[in-house]
């Protein structure tokens, strides 16, 4: 399940759990991660309703982008 995946990460970058908790506290809920690798971190996640699928920078935390699944 998604909340067991690692919280550790690598220095200079967000954790896997860090970015999960950031779109969490975003906004929305069901926060799924499918991909934890390279320069950006994405998750599934749903608002309103409705399911997205939500990528953070994994440097400084910022999401930037955020599309419909």
């Amino acid at each position: 399940p998604y909340w067991m995946f690692p919280i550790y990460g690598y220095p200079g970058r967000l954790s896997c759990g860090e970015g999960r908790e950031i779109v969490f506290d975003s906004g929305f809920y069901r926060v799924r991660t499918i991909d934890c690798s390279g320069k950006y971190y994405s998750y599934a996640a749903r608002r309103h309703g409705k399911s997205y699928r939500v990528v953070v920078n994994a440097r400084n935390g910022n999401i930037v982008s955020v599309r419909p699944l």
